[in-house]
Protein backbone atom coordinates (compact mmCIF):
# COMPACT_ATOMS: atom_id res chain seq x y z
CA UNK A 1 0.00 0.00 0.00
CA UNK A 2 1.35 3.20 -1.09
CA UNK A 3 0.60 4.90 1.89
CA UNK A 4 3.37 3.38 3.75
CA UNK A 5 5.17 4.00 1.65
CA UNK A 6 4.99 7.54 2.00
CA UNK A 7 4.64 7.54 5.81
CA UNK A 8 7.60 5.17 6.55
CA UNK A 9 10.01 7.93 7.29
CA UNK A 10 8.41 9.62 9.91
CA UNK A 11 5.60 6.81 11.16
CA UNK A 12 7.46 6.29 14.27
CA UNK A 13 7.52 10.21 14.97
CA UNK A 14 3.07 10.37 14.63
CA UNK A 15 2.32 6.92 15.67
CA UNK A 16 1.36 6.61 19.52
CA UNK A 17 2.79 3.80 21.79
CA UNK A 18 0.39 3.39 24.20
CA UNK A 19 -0.52 -0.04 24.37
CA UNK A 20 3.30 -0.95 24.94
CA UNK A 21 2.70 -1.84 28.77
CA UNK A 22 -0.20 -4.27 27.82
CA UNK A 23 1.91 -5.49 24.95
CA UNK A 24 5.21 -6.81 27.06
CA UNK A 25 3.01 -7.41 30.23
CA UNK A 26 0.75 -9.72 27.78
CA UNK A 27 4.65 -11.38 26.39
CA UNK A 28 5.74 -12.11 30.24
CA UNK A 29 2.78 -13.40 31.35
CA UNK A 30 2.70 -16.09 28.09
CA UNK A 31 5.95 -17.05 30.08
CA UNK A 32 8.21 -16.95 26.52
CA UNK A 33 11.22 -16.85 28.22
CA UNK A 34 13.13 -14.92 25.78
CA UNK A 35 11.98 -17.17 22.77
CA UNK A 36 11.77 -16.23 19.31
CA UNK A 37 8.50 -13.82 18.62
CA UNK A 38 7.48 -12.79 14.91
CA UNK A 39 6.39 -9.48 14.98
CA UNK A 40 3.30 -9.99 11.63
CA UNK A 41 3.29 -6.72 10.08
CA UNK A 42 5.97 -5.12 11.97
CA UNK A 43 6.04 -2.20 10.01
CA UNK A 44 8.90 0.20 11.64
CA UNK A 45 9.43 -2.38 14.31
CA UNK A 46 7.43 0.24 16.56
CA UNK A 47 7.04 -2.64 18.54
CA UNK A 48 8.95 -5.53 17.04
CA UNK A 49 12.40 -3.82 17.72
CA UNK A 50 11.71 -2.86 21.50
CA UNK A 51 11.03 -6.05 22.40
CA UNK A 52 14.27 -7.04 21.13
CA UNK A 53 15.66 -4.46 23.14
CA UNK A 54 14.02 -5.92 25.96
CA UNK A 55 16.18 -9.27 25.06
CA UNK A 56 13.54 -11.33 23.19
CA UNK A 57 14.56 -12.81 19.35
CA UNK A 58 12.05 -10.82 17.24
CA UNK A 59 11.50 -12.02 13.51
CA UNK A 60 9.71 -8.65 11.84
CA UNK A 61 7.94 -9.66 8.72
CA UNK A 62 6.24 -6.78 6.19
CA UNK A 63 5.90 -7.08 3.05
CA UNK A 64 6.33 -2.98 2.56
CA UNK A 65 10.34 -2.51 2.18
CA UNK A 66 10.56 0.60 3.08
CA UNK A 67 8.70 0.46 6.54
CA UNK A 68 10.81 -3.00 7.29
CA UNK A 69 13.95 -0.78 5.77
CA UNK A 70 13.56 1.86 9.14
CA UNK A 71 12.94 -1.33 11.47
CA UNK A 72 16.09 -2.97 10.26
CA UNK A 73 18.10 0.65 10.52
CA UNK A 74 16.53 0.77 13.91
CA UNK A 75 17.43 -2.46 15.19
CA UNK A 76 21.22 -2.05 13.63
CA UNK A 77 21.92 1.42 15.90
CA UNK A 78 20.10 0.20 18.81
CA UNK A 79 22.21 -3.07 18.72
CA UNK A 80 19.52 -5.71 19.16
CA UNK A 81 17.93 -8.94 18.01
CA UNK A 82 15.80 -8.29 15.55
CA UNK A 83 15.52 -9.46 12.03
CA UNK A 84 13.30 -7.87 9.05
CA UNK A 85 11.87 -10.90 6.46
CA UNK A 86 10.37 -9.57 3.58
CA UNK A 87 7.13 -11.57 3.07
CA UNK A 88 2.71 -10.91 3.35
CA UNK A 89 0.56 -12.05 6.32
CA UNK A 90 -0.83 -14.52 3.94
CA UNK A 91 2.91 -16.51 2.95
CA UNK A 92 5.13 -15.59 5.55
CA UNK A 93 8.26 -17.86 4.19
CA UNK A 94 9.74 -20.02 7.59
CA UNK A 95 9.09 -24.14 8.11
CA UNK A 96 5.86 -25.42 9.62
CA UNK A 97 5.96 -24.86 13.43
CA UNK A 98 8.70 -22.97 13.66
CA UNK A 99 7.61 -19.98 16.26
CA UNK A 100 5.83 -20.30 19.52
CA UNK A 101 5.12 -16.34 19.43
CA UNK A 102 3.26 -14.41 16.85
CA UNK A 103 2.05 -11.06 17.44
CA UNK A 104 0.51 -8.27 15.44
CA UNK A 105 -0.31 -4.59 16.01
CA UNK A 106 -3.00 -2.20 14.46
CA UNK A 107 -2.86 -4.37 11.37
CA UNK A 108 -5.08 -7.56 10.73
CA UNK A 109 -7.52 -5.51 8.98
CA UNK A 110 -4.84 -5.36 6.32
CA UNK A 111 -5.22 -9.00 6.27
CA UNK A 112 -6.94 -11.74 4.40
CA UNK A 113 -8.35 -12.92 7.44
CA UNK A 114 -8.90 -16.99 6.28
CA UNK A 115 -5.64 -17.09 4.47
CA UNK A 116 -3.72 -15.35 7.45
CA UNK A 117 -5.39 -18.04 10.22
CA UNK A 118 -4.30 -20.53 8.15
CA UNK A 119 -0.74 -18.96 8.23
CA UNK A 120 -0.62 -18.69 11.36
CA UNK A 121 -1.87 -22.30 12.12
CA UNK A 122 0.72 -23.80 9.81
CA UNK A 123 3.74 -21.54 11.31
CA UNK A 124 2.73 -21.53 15.18
CA UNK A 125 4.03 -24.76 17.30
CA UNK A 126 1.55 -26.42 19.54
CA UNK A 127 0.68 -24.85 22.61
CA UNK A 128 2.00 -21.58 20.75
CA UNK A 129 -0.16 -18.05 21.19
CA UNK A 130 -0.78 -15.47 18.59
CA UNK A 131 -1.58 -11.62 20.42
CA UNK A 132 -3.68 -9.24 18.44
CA UNK A 133 -4.19 -5.74 18.95
CA UNK A 134 -6.18 -4.22 16.94
CA UNK A 135 -8.89 -1.29 17.06
CA UNK A 136 -12.59 -3.23 17.05
CA UNK A 137 -14.90 -1.21 14.29
CA UNK A 138 -16.97 0.22 17.59
CA UNK A 139 -13.83 1.61 19.46
CA UNK A 140 -13.02 3.22 15.98
CA UNK A 141 -16.31 5.15 15.68
CA UNK A 142 -16.68 6.13 19.37
CA UNK A 143 -12.61 7.75 18.89
CA UNK A 144 -11.78 11.05 18.86
CA UNK A 145 -11.27 10.44 14.85
CA UNK A 146 -14.15 8.75 14.40
CA UNK A 147 -15.93 11.62 16.45
CA UNK A 148 -14.20 14.52 14.87
CA UNK A 149 -12.56 14.05 11.70
CA UNK A 150 -15.54 14.08 8.75
CA UNK A 151 -15.89 10.84 7.27
CA UNK A 152 -13.37 8.93 9.37
CA UNK A 153 -15.95 6.58 10.59
CA UNK A 154 -17.90 5.81 7.75
CA UNK A 155 -14.73 5.01 5.24
CA UNK A 156 -12.73 2.95 8.02
CA UNK A 157 -15.20 -0.44 6.69
CA UNK A 158 -12.30 -2.92 7.40
CA UNK A 159 -12.12 -3.32 11.12
CA UNK A 160 -13.48 -6.14 12.76
CA UNK A 161 -16.08 -6.61 15.82
CA UNK A 162 -15.01 -9.26 18.52
CA UNK A 163 -17.23 -11.44 17.68
CA UNK A 164 -15.12 -11.72 13.94
CA UNK A 165 -12.67 -13.33 16.06
CA UNK A 166 -14.74 -15.68 17.63
CA UNK A 167 -16.09 -16.91 14.91
CA UNK A 168 -12.13 -17.67 13.78
CA UNK A 169 -12.31 -19.80 17.12
CA UNK A 170 -15.22 -21.49 15.53
CA UNK A 171 -13.77 -21.94 12.00
CA UNK A 172 -10.43 -22.75 12.64
CA UNK A 173 -10.65 -25.43 16.08
CA UNK A 174 -6.71 -25.51 16.06
CA UNK A 175 -7.00 -22.05 16.84
CA UNK A 176 -8.22 -21.95 20.21
CA UNK A 177 -9.42 -18.27 21.23
CA UNK A 178 -8.54 -17.91 24.85
CA UNK A 179 -9.18 -14.00 24.87
CA UNK A 180 -10.67 -10.90 23.92
CA UNK A 181 -10.73 -7.40 25.59
CA UNK A 182 -11.17 -3.98 25.39
CA UNK A 183 -8.59 -1.52 26.97
CA UNK A 184 -8.46 2.21 27.51
CA UNK A 185 -6.20 4.91 27.48
CA UNK A 186 -5.64 8.74 28.61
CA UNK A 187 -3.67 10.40 25.72
CA UNK A 188 -2.80 14.11 26.47
CA UNK A 189 -4.58 16.78 24.14
CA UNK A 190 -2.67 19.24 21.91
CA UNK A 191 -4.89 20.37 19.09
CA UNK A 192 -1.21 21.00 16.97
CA UNK A 193 -0.20 17.33 17.81
CA UNK A 194 -2.97 16.21 16.12
CA UNK A 195 -3.37 18.33 13.34
CA UNK A 196 0.01 17.38 12.41
CA UNK A 197 -0.80 13.87 12.66
CA UNK A 198 -3.69 14.39 10.17
CA UNK A 199 -1.75 15.94 7.74
CA UNK A 200 1.27 13.40 7.84
CA UNK A 201 -1.82 10.46 7.45
CA UNK A 202 -1.10 8.31 10.14
CA UNK A 203 -3.92 6.33 9.66
CA UNK A 204 -4.19 4.06 6.57
CA UNK A 205 -8.21 5.47 6.42
CA UNK A 206 -6.84 8.84 5.03
CA UNK A 207 -6.08 6.82 1.96
CA UNK A 208 -9.69 6.81 1.34
CA UNK A 209 -10.36 10.53 0.79
CA UNK A 210 -9.23 12.57 -2.01
CA UNK A 211 -6.98 15.70 -1.59
CA UNK A 212 -9.73 18.24 -1.73
CA UNK A 213 -11.84 15.86 0.24
CA UNK A 214 -8.94 15.37 2.83
CA UNK A 215 -8.37 19.05 3.12
CA UNK A 216 -12.01 20.31 3.77
CA UNK A 217 -12.03 17.91 6.22
CA UNK A 218 -8.49 18.71 7.98
CA UNK A 219 -10.41 22.49 8.29
CA UNK A 220 -13.26 20.48 9.71
CA UNK A 221 -11.11 18.88 12.39
CA UNK A 222 -9.29 22.26 13.32
CA UNK A 223 -11.91 24.13 14.31
CA UNK A 224 -13.69 20.98 16.32
CA UNK A 225 -10.43 20.72 17.72
CA UNK A 226 -10.24 24.30 18.90
CA UNK A 227 -13.55 23.69 20.72
CA UNK A 228 -12.07 20.79 22.74
CA UNK A 229 -11.73 21.94 26.80
CA UNK A 230 -10.07 18.52 28.33
CA UNK A 231 -6.99 18.39 28.68
CA UNK A 232 -7.10 14.44 27.65
CA UNK A 233 -8.96 12.16 25.44
CA UNK A 234 -9.81 8.64 25.45
CA UNK A 235 -8.00 6.19 22.93
CA UNK A 236 -9.32 2.35 22.63
CA UNK A 237 -8.06 -0.68 21.28
CA UNK A 238 -8.96 -4.77 21.78
CA UNK A 239 -6.77 -7.13 22.69
CA UNK A 240 -7.16 -11.08 21.16
CA UNK A 241 -5.15 -13.90 22.06
CA UNK A 242 -4.84 -17.10 20.14
CA UNK A 243 -3.99 -20.35 21.28
CA UNK A 244 -2.46 -23.21 19.40
CA UNK A 245 -4.24 -26.72 20.10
Amino acid sequence: MKHFEDVAPLYDDIRETEIWPSLLRTIVQLDVARDLIMDVATGTGLYGVRLAEHGYHVIGVDSNRHMLAQAVLKARRRKCDFRGLLGTAEQIPVADGSIRTMMSTNAIHHFDLPAHVREVIRILQPGGCYVVFTRFQEQNKRSLWGQMFPGFAAKENRLYQPHDFEQVGRDYPELVLESVEELAFENRFCAEHLLEVARCRKYSTFAFYNDSEFRRACDVFRFRLAEWREDHYTAEIGKVVFRRQ
